[in-house]
């Protein structure tokens, strides 16, 4: 997914809401953070101090990333971004820069769950305090382009149905197998966490916690585990949905949800 998509996860009007929030975030956007780094534009690269500017001051807001060429100061980027609560200390596994070397990909692993990736909307801070191998502090959060809550699952064939009929038959004896053409299974407590390309993923949580506020859209902060490791560790994050994400799901507390998300995660500092 590209940025456009990720605006158009807050509204599919995307062109609109980026011509409305580019001007606000470069006249009222807060500092969040500057720093000295090789930036590139394709062609050549070059040190620029580059200046984060966020606007509104709300769960999720919208980042700009102001860059210096040529004697002149430019908004080189700007997306949602999504502000993570939970602290989770992750292996970094690899480091993918963009090719503007201000932001990046990062694949991290969690012992005993396997990994994932995210991307760093403050990489041009984050970067130098990264290391391949290493354990960093993260706080994690997404952006959903699509969240529903989870229905009833019945399987109806295939190996899995095969073993699970089986072992229902022989806890229940006085069952005609023939009757048995379905088997429920429960997503009750379901933490999953499924990753694809350029840091998306498709996850699966209770919901533990719901937060609706204003950013200039409606949204919905939604809070979860969607990973848990060998080590009884637990990999939590909050999940941010505009109401087009919902398409007229009103979630609860204590609801099973799954989500396409756009994973986000940045240094704990």
């Amino acid at each position: 997914m590209t940025h456009g998509d990720h605006w158009a996860a807050i509204d599919p009007d995307h062109e609109r809401l980026i011509e409305e929030m580019l001007s606000v975030v470069g006249t009222k956007g807060r500092v969040v953070g500057r720093s000295n780094t090789v930036v590139g534009d394709g062609e050549r690269q070059w040190e620029s101090e580059v200046v984060g500017l966020r606007y509104p001051a709300d769960p999720l807001g919208f980042l700009g990333l102001v860059v210096a060429r040529d004697g002149r100061r430019e908004m080189w980027t700007a997306f949602p971004h999504a502000e993570g609560r939970s602290r989770s200390t992750l292996i970094v596994e690899r480091i993918e820069p963009e090719g503007n070397g201000i932001e990046a990909v990062i694949h991290v692993g969690m012992p005993d769950a396997g990994g994932f990736s995210v991307s760093d909307p403050l990489y041009f801070l984050d970067k130098d305090h990264l290391e391949e191998g290493r354990e960093a502090a993260f706080r994690l959060s997404a952006v959903a382009y699509g969240l529903r809550k989870c229905e009833p699952v019945s399987l109806t064939g295939g190996p899995l149905f095969e073993m699970l009929r089986e072992e229902y038959l022989e806890e229940n004896p006085d069952r005609d197998p023939a009757e048995v053409t379905a088997i429920p299974i429960s997503v009750a407590g379901t933490a999953c966490l499924f990753p694809e390309e350029d840091a998306d993923a498709q996850v699966m949580f209770r919901v533990d916690e719901v937060y609706t506020f204003d950013c200039g859209r409606p949204v919905t902060r939604l809070s979860g585990v969607v990973m848990r490791s060998g080590e009884d560790r637990e990999l939590r994050i909050d999940v941010y949905a505009s109401a087009p994400a919902l398409d007229g799901y009103v979630p609860r507390v204590g609801d099973e949800v799954q989500a396409v998300v756009w994973m986000q995660g940045v240094l704990d500092r």
